[in-house]
């Protein structure tokens, strides 16, 4: 494993196809403006196989970890390949690391990741599931197409913009204020750190309009031949007169329309608590069911493990998977 410079990692990345967002430059400047120290590695310069980026992150009562964007990897390489580079992530000076893979589970990464020591979290903290939507053959469920029936009776209007400005930007914190309330979200969203995400050309913003009022909006990316949801915003407005299931489908044909033909909503909360609507309502579009390689933790003092289940059930109070 070698670490690299981030212009190194923007030209080797160009090499992998149809990245999570999670690993694409987009989310790199995102997270840099947000704050965070990053670091990138890659398995060799000269024969790139593997591929990932990381947030120095500082937890409380453990110290620092390091927090893996990736990795991703190519079909061709091998599980001693996969084990050789997170074997060598174990000897950065952290604490620990964590991994939280968006990409299909492969039985031969956890076979990697179990011979480099890593072990599944006591308690997850994001779902390793998602769903994934063939845009070119699209079939939802009979709710989905009834609540589409009554929003074409509305005066919604669809926009997708590629480079969004600084006012649109506005428009999506204030959107995503809204929806933090009604949905109890503990992230939040800030004009000019969405601004820097929407300048990178694989991030589209997605509007829905009714009588000419933005009461819903969407980021995604779009890597090769799939699309990937990033956030959204959704106002009390767009939960009504089937308004959510026209923006999406709205979408999903525009998607369709540029030969883009997988749409994954990136992750389902299937169990948690108060997540059931969402659920449903992603589950109504009658997508694939996926499992991801999901999260892994590796930490040098194996007591550390424990203590930080402990220390996200009692002091975070997370809501676990």
């Amino acid at each position: 494993m070698v670490q690299i410079e981030h212009l190194e990692f923007i030209r080797i990345s160009k090499g992998f196809v149809n990245k999570p967002f999670e690993v694409t430059n987009a989310w790199v400047e995102y997270q840099k403006v947000r704050g965070s120290n990053v670091l990138f590695f890659v398995d060799s310069k000269e024969q790139p196989q593997i591929l990932s980026w990381a947030k120095i992150k500082k937890v409380k009562f453990i110290g620092e970890v390091l927090e893996i964007q990736g990795p991703i990897y190519k079909e061709t390489v091998s599980t001693k390949q996969l084990f050789k580079f997170l074997n060598a992530l174990k000897d950065l000076p952290f604490k620990g690391v964590f991994l939280n893979l968006s990409t299909v589970y492969n039985v031969e990464f956890e076979v990697a990741c179990r011979k480099a020591q890593f072990k599944r979290p006591i308690g997850q903290s994001s779902t390793n599931l998602t769903i994934v939507v063939d845009t070119s053959e699209f079939s939802p469920d009979r709710n989905w197409r009834r609540n589409v029936k009554s929003a074409n009776e509305e005066n919604f209007k669809f926009e997708v913009k590629q480079d969004a400005s600084i006012n649109d930007c506005e428009v999506i914190e204030k959107l995503h204020v809204e929806n933090s309330k009604i949905k109890k979200l503990s992230y939040t969203l800030v004009s000019s750190q969405i601004k820097s995400l929407t300048e990178q050309d694989n991030i589209y913003v997605c509007f829905l309009y009714k009588n000419e009022t933005p009461i819903a909006a969407r980021i995604i990316s779009i890597e090769e031949s799939i699309s990937y949801d990033v956030f959204a915003s959704n106002s009390l407005e767009s939960r009504n007169n089937g308004a959510t299931q026209f923006f999406m489908q709205s979408i999903f044909d525009y998607l369709k329309s540029i030969e883009i033909y997988k749409f994954d909503f990136s992750r389902i909360p299937l169990g948690r608590k108060g997540a059931k609507g969402v659920y449903e309502f992603k589950n109504a579009t009658r997508g694939q069911v996926i499992q991801y390689n999901g999260e892994w933790v590796f930490f040098k003092n194996k007591k550390l493990r424990h203590l930080y289940y402990l220390y996200n059930a009692i002091i975070n109070k997370k809501d676990f998977y």
